[in-house]
């Protein structure tokens, strides 16, 4: 009766009082899965895992290692991410987010303006520069005038390395 009377005043269990509330509840802290605590190996490995996700989503962040990387201004706000569950690059991401989107913006711009400087996009269409300079019929008549022993190609050649 008296847990009824508890359960009208509080029909949440998160409202009951500490002392009321069943035990199963009462021992809900974070316990260690499998009773054990992670060996030094074992936090060394997990943080080079979670390291090595930063660099390959944000290669050109610069960091090297954790060291390193808990010198930046932002480690304190990246730990406090990294802490509650977030994997590492997420909270890099989240902690650097207006950075990142300015790098990538700037890297952008640079390769449209170098993409609209660049010649790449000028190609002919069909045939090569030199077939354009054909030797006119006049030129050529003169050509044979001045070297009779000179054949087609040797006219031709001569006249296009003239231009």
């Amino acid at each position: 009766m008296e847990n009824n009377e508890n359960n009208a005043v509080y029909p949440n269990s998160e409202e009951m009082p500490i002392g009321n509330m069943p035990k199963e509840v009462m021992q809900t802290e974070e316990q260690p899965v499998g009773g054990a605590e992670p060996t030094a190996e074992e936090i060394g490995g997990f943080i080079r895992e979670e390291l090595g996700k930063l660099i390959k989503h944000y290669p050109d962040c610069g960091i090297t290692s954790f060291k390193e990387l808990m010198t930046k201004p932002y480690a304190k706000e990246l730990l406090h991410y990294w802490s509650r569950g977030v994997p590492l690059y997420k909270a890099y991401g989240i902690v650097n987010a207006e950075e990142i989107y300015q790098q990538r913006t700037n890297e952008e711009r640079q390769r449209a303006l170098n993409s609209m400087r660049s010649k790449s996009h000028l190609r002919s269409i069909g045939g090569s520069p030199r077939a354009e300079r054909a030797v006119p019929v006049e030129v050529m008549q003169q050509y044979r005038e001045f070297f009779p022993d000179w054949s087609d190609g040797q006219i031709i050649k001569d006249y296009q390395s003239r231009f």
